[in-house]
């Protein structure tokens, strides 16, 4: 949907033309990413600050750094346990994979992952680099969940670790980046495993 209301879809004609006038700038619609981008990004607590980020995501692809991003349940109820008011439903954060910690304490188990290897089952392995930055987008209204700054000033707040690909910048995060080592089929139910 365009800032006017006029909802647009990759089927419709003209769909560069539509979305350049309703962007007023320039921009195609394409279903990979160049070798090499330019993707711009707001600072989450200085709206003035813009910053590229196009260098750190993988090559033809519109991930923003890794192929996959995973969270504990124990960071949701940690972040929940820290902000009760607050709706932290897994889907707020869009991770590729939650990892059920069952009785564990509320805590963010995840960024303990970093620099280590993590395997899912039998077959899958991934590399874990670093925790997963946040910006504006999980405080706006998704679906049902409606929109709460306080969920970012949360996070910012409890979970600052060192980012290492960011020059180890401690920034708000939830969960953790992971590039894959060995691939597979995870199954809901599978067991995982720290080296």
């Amino acid at each position: 949907m365009l800032p006017s209301g006029q909802l647009v879809n990759s089927n419709q004609q003209n769909v560069d033309t539509i979305l350049s006038n309703g962007l007023e700038r320039t921009v195609n619609l394409t279903s990979r990413g160049e070798r090499s981008s330019s993707v711009e990004r707001v600072d989450p607590f200085n709206p003035t600050v813009i910053s590229d980020i196009g260098p750190f995501m993988m090559e033809g692809s519109f991930a923003d750094y890794a192929a996959l991003h995973l969270v504990t349940s124990s960071t949701i109820a940690r972040l929940q346990e820290l902000y009760p008011a607050g709706d932290f439903e897994v889907s707020r954060f869009r991770p590729n994979i939650l990892v059920e910690s069952g009785n564990s304490k509320a805590s963010f188990t995840e960024n303990e992952w970093v620099g280590r290897i993590l395997s899912i089952g039998r077959e899958v392995r991934l590399q874990i680099t670093d925790p997963c930055p946040r910006c504006l987008i999980p405080t706006l209204p998704q679906g049902d969940l409606s929109g709460d700054p306080q969920i970012l000033r949360t996070i910012a707040e409890h979970n600052r670790p060192s980012v290492p690909v960011l020059d180890g910048e401690n920034l708000p995060s939830v969960g953790v980046y992971g590039f894959v080592i060995s691939g597979g089929t995870v199954h809901c139910g599978d067991f995982i495993h720290l080296e």
